[in-house]
């Protein structure tokens, strides 16, 4: 098979047409690096937030947990739907007093949640962030068990002093990495020192992703 290209600057081409492969002026293949990233899943208003919202903050875990999701990003889309593929995780100090130290820690289940479904947790908001009111069928839940033991990834960590910090936290470009099929959990926690009642909040952006799941 022979595929031809032209060496051409990038330009605005209409739908639906046939038009040849850009080529560089050195002979190689043009790989989209105009559009800023996420623009092409932005058009196709796929993209979400996830945030606990107003709803109470919650406590840090002070050891690596196992199967309790403090927060669980539920993918409530029917078996054969989309998946969830997480963009952005981060955590954020609500009030209290930080102890010293600070890792926000993400994982997904190894297995769809059975019997009763998660529920949004109180306050929590989930909207599309492309200017849409296209909604979506996943929200933040609270205190869920998973089913299976996965291994949690840090995706991102600090030495966080011990201060009143509010609105102090982590944001970590998750670019992926963590993908939550239909009826599955995503879940994240926040790893720290108590402090004194040291509470926070979590936001997850995600994009929704038809994926051929093997």
């Amino acid at each position: 098979m022979i595929l031809e290209g032209i060496v051409k600057r990038f330009q605005r081409v209409g739908t639906g047409g046939a038009t040849a492969l850009r080529l560089t002026e050195l002979g190689n293949q043009a790989v989209d690096k105009v559009l800023p990233d996420y623009a092409q899943l932005a058009k196709a208003r796929r993209i979400f937030c996830a945030s606990t919202g107003a709803g109470t903050a919650i406590a840090p875990v002070t050891a690596m947990p196992t199967t309790a999701a403090t927060w669980a990003l539920f993918n409530g889309e029917e078996p054969g739907g989309k998946s969830y593929s997480v963009i952005l995780a981060g955590c954020y100090s609500v009030s209290g007093t930080l102890g010293l130290g600070l890792a926000l820690l993400g994982t997904v289940a190894l297995s769809a949640t059975t019997g009763t479904k998660p529920t949004a947790y109180a306050s929590s908001v989930t909207t599309n962030l492309t200017g849409s009111k296209v909604g979506s069928q996943g929200f933040l839940a609270q205190g869920v068990t998973m089913v299976g033991t996965p291994a949690w990834a840090v995706l991102a960590s600090r030495d966080q002093v011990s201060a009143v910090s509010v609105g102090s936290g982590l944001v970590a470009e998750v670019k992926g990495i963590l993908s939550v099929p239909p009826q599955f959990v995503g879940a994240f926690t926040v790893l720290a020192p108590v402090g004194t009642t040291a509470l926070f909040g979590v936001s997850v952006v995600f994009a929704e992703v038809e994926l051929d799941l093997e």
